[in-house]
């Protein structure tokens, strides 16, 4: 795990590059969409999770999202998006302050929301054949909502999107660019 500490006043992160942070998510529903192009690029497999808490905020401020990519000679590019339930168990040791509890899953609402941004995005710009599955998360009770979903999904994206250029200041810059907006 990385700790970004480079992204801003009261903003706070964690990065998982090629791991996950130890949490086990429930499906209850599998959302898919699937993205055809003409002309693919080649991305390598990668698995990543962030995790944001966004202090100055008094609500939208907290997620946590998984999502490995898979590559494969296909003339697609599969989305799928592992929807849990809300009352997951509890994660302890998060970035989260003391006045909300977090609990592991994509409620349906966040994903959907994950779902849309990625097709919405991935449809804009170069992209590799094979699957990007969003597959663990965390959500506060009371400090998450699908604009935050969104906003690590972006992340998550530009990260992939990278070139292979997974340096911490890249990785910084990523975070600090998508959380100005």
């Amino acid at each position: 795990m990385i700790s970004l500490s480079n992204i801003g006043v009261m903003k706070k992160c964690n990065l998982w590059m090629n791991e996950y942070p130890n949490i086990e998510c429930k499906c209850f529903e599998e959302l898919q969409k699937t993205i055809i192009k003409n002309n693919w690029v080649e991305w390598e497999n990668v698995s990543c999770a962030i995790e944001v808490n966004l202090k100055q905020r008094h609500s939208s401020n907290y997620a946590l999202l998984g999502m490995s990519y898979t590559h494969d000679n296909t003339d697609k590019l599969v989305i799928k998006v592992s929807a849990g339930e809300e009352n997951g168990p509890i994660i302890e040791n998060t970035l989260v302050s003391e006045v909300d509890e977090v609990h592991a899953g994509i409620p349906l609402e966040y994903a959907e929301s994950v779902i849309k941004l990625a097709e919405s995005y991935l449809n804009d710009v170069s992209c590799s054949s094979g699957t990007i599955t969003f597959d663990i998360g965390g959500h506060g009770y009371i400090g998450s909502s699908s604009a935050i979903f969104r906003k690590v999904t972006e992340i998550l994206l530009k990260i992939l999107c990278s070139d292979g250029n997974r340096e911490v200041k890249t990785i910084e810059k990523i975070v600090c660019d998508c959380l100005r907006q």
